[in-house]
């Protein structure tokens, strides 16, 4: 149910659970102070009046000074000298009038406890007024010798002092809290109103309620530079791309209809009764029939791979277009794991002779669109997980600011590995955005060998315990390139291998001529291999083989996206293979401009 509610209503019950725990924790906690604090009170005032006790000269003079304090009303004081007796009892003296005798003996715990400590203080029950009292003892000196002082409060006038403390340090407490709290939520507001304003922008288009993804303008940042602006220019690039992809492919099909001999597509034309005077191979592929078995015959062959559900599809919109005399459009999906979209447009032809249908293949259409909406899901979610982690562990440091040393450092520890997760998103998603618009002019000749040897010891510098083998030809060998981009598309395949051995990774690295126009790098590893449902698709955009895994080592699964990225803009390609328990192979080619022997 917690995992349905939006992240603001899940702030909002946190910050409420967090109050009942505090306030929880906080009532035995308050009790114990004022307890304390009643009792050091107690003392202070026994010692004051002890202070006054240790100038008399005798035992009368004693007894006066007791009478005249002011503690007379509301105290129970008693003297006891260093024999045990008690001297004077103010309760005592006013309860039995003349008839109190002084000089008897008693024993107390708070009396022994002054003897050994200097101070003793006792809560129990008085046998004589039956009721409980607060015993304060305390040691002083009198003619060179020990006696005690020993006082008594009623406890229920110390528990009424009690509960109004705790009631005002509960008050004072809440508004303590009440007011951080709100300063936290105002904060928090206030740093992840970019992210709601990027999430609330492309929400409609993940929906299907807006057919473009808008452009994201974000109301307040701190200026270009900031990192969700740029996040946000990065999303309004790719929108752009896409939008234009698309525009481009409504181009394309509006000529495709116009100029049918042009088409890459699927074309079939009947006579007036349904025979099959033409038929492509595109159209034969998408149907799966063979053109010969089907010329100059009614459209309907049966066969194991016909596609029975758009060849009937078909029958039924040519015949309807040359019934009503009208283009007849329709569209057609099929498969599971890889769909494809198929847009039907029958048209008459003149004079009734017959009809002509056209069969586009929209899956990359289609697939433009999902990888858009996917994008977009996928970085929000990627960007929402570490806000949250941090939010967490933020309340946890205020709620509980005596943590311990080592819990402390664990949660600033775990703080800032979300923190440089987040940043190692934003900065991937911004050199995707750099790589998609690369232009020609960063392109010079590289030396492709001084690069390989460049991007080896740059990962033994990290994993010094690697052993890389490169296995390579004495000669130069040039390529076109962006040398920056294209190191960075081989140290991230080079630490992969190394990041994610089991043990000290063994990497060999192979380079080859191929027919005096391709260059050919392999690099391969001898780790854990790739499973084979999941080899194609590990050049995906945040796809993860081991999420688990990937997370714990800081993955945020666009790497291998960026290495085929860059490949690709080097008019390259990229494949991999992969064996479990034996390890992966990534093979890379590229145009070759030249070599010579060294």
């Amino acid at each position: 149910m917690f995992g349905e509610l939006s992240f603001r209503k899940k702030i909002i019950l946190s910050q409420f659970i967090s109050f009942i725990i505090f306030f929880a924790a906080l009532f035995p906690f308050v009790e114990k102070i004022a307890a304390l604090l009643v009792r050091d009170s107690l003392i202070e005032s026994t010692s004051e009046l002890k202070d006054s006790l240790e100038k008399a000269g005798t035992e009368q003079e004693l007894i006066n000074s007791v009478e005249k304090q002011q503690y007379y009303s509301f105290f129970r004081i008693s003297i006891i000298n260093t024999k045990g007796f008690v001297v004077f009892d103010t309760h005592m003296k006013i309860l039995l009038g003349d008839k109190f005798e002084p000089y008897f003996y008693t024993e107390h715990k708070e009396v022994a406890e002054a003897y050994e400590k200097g101070v003793g203080y006792v809560i129990e029950k008085s046998d004589t007024f039956k009721e409980k009292f607060a015993y304060v003892a305390e040691t002083f000196k009198f003619k060179g010798e020990t006696w005690i002082l020993r006082t008594a409060f009623p406890y229920k006038q110390i528990q009424d002092l009690t509960e109004n403390f705790e009631l005002g340090m509960l008050i004072f407490s809440f508004l303590i809290l009440l007011f951080f709290n709100t300063l936290i939520w105002f904060i928090f507001n206030r740093l992840t109103k970019p992210i709601r304003e990027i999430i609330q922008a492309i929400t409609p288009y993940q929906k299907g309620e807006q057919a473009e993804l808008p452009a994201i303008t974000l109301t307040r940042t701190t200026g270009p530079e900031d990192e969700f602006q740029r996040l946000a220019g990065a999303f309004n690039s790719l929108s752009r791309r896409i939008q234009e992809q698309i525009d481009d492919l409504k181009s394309e099909r509006n000529e495709k209809e116009a100029i049918l001999e042009s088409l890459g597509e699927g074309v079939i034309a009947v006579n007036e009764k349904m025979n099959v005077l033409y038929i492509n191979f595109i159209a034969c592929k998408m149907l799966g029939l063979v053109r010969r078995q089907v010329l100059d015959k009614p459209l309907g062959v049966e066969g194991e791979k016909v596609n029975r559900e758009l060849l009937e599809k078909c029958k039924n919109l040519l015949s309807r277009c040359q019934e009503n005399g009208n283009i007849a459009t329709d569209s057609h999906s099929f498969g599971v794991e890889r769909k494809t979209y198929i847009d039907l447009v029958a048209a008459p032809k003149a004079h009734g002779t017959g009809a002509i249908i056209v069969l586009q293949d929209k899956s990359s259409h289609y697939r433009v669109l999902e990888m858009g909406k996917d994008f977009v899901a996928n970085a929000s979610h990627e960007l929402r997980t570490p806000i949250t982690i941090i939010k967490g562990y933020a309340e946890t440091l205020h709620d509980m600011p005596k943590l311990k040393p080592d819990q402390l450092l664990e949660i600033t520890e775990k703080i800032g590995r979300n923190c440089v997760r987040m940043e190692t998103l934003v900065t991937d998603l911004l050199t995707l955005a750099d790589i998609e618009n690369l232009p020609e002019s960063r392109f010079h000749e590289c030396e492709l060998i001084a690069l390989l040897e460049n991007c080896r010891h740059t990962l033994l510098s990290v994993y010094p315990k690697t052993q890389v083998d490169f296995e390579k030809k004495d000669e130069k060998i040039i390529v076109g390139a962006d040398a920056g981009l294209l190191e960075l598309a081989f140290i991230n395949l080079l630490d992969n291998a190394a990041k994610y051995a089991e043990g000290p990774a063994h990497i060999t690295i192979k380079v080859d001529i191929k027919e005096e126009e391709e260059v050919v790098i392999q690099i391969q590893d001898q780790g854990r291999g790739i499973p084979p449902e999941d080899i194609e698709h590990i050049f995906e955009r945040f796809y993860r083989v081991d999420k688990t895994h990937s997370r714990k080592l800081g993955g945020t699964g666009l790497g291998l996206s960026i290495v085929k990225t860059i490949i690709t803009k080097h008019d390259g390609t990229i494949e991999a293979t992969s064996e479990l328990g034996k390890g992966t192979t990534f093979t890379i080619t590229l145009p070759l401009r030249h070599h010579s022997r060294l």
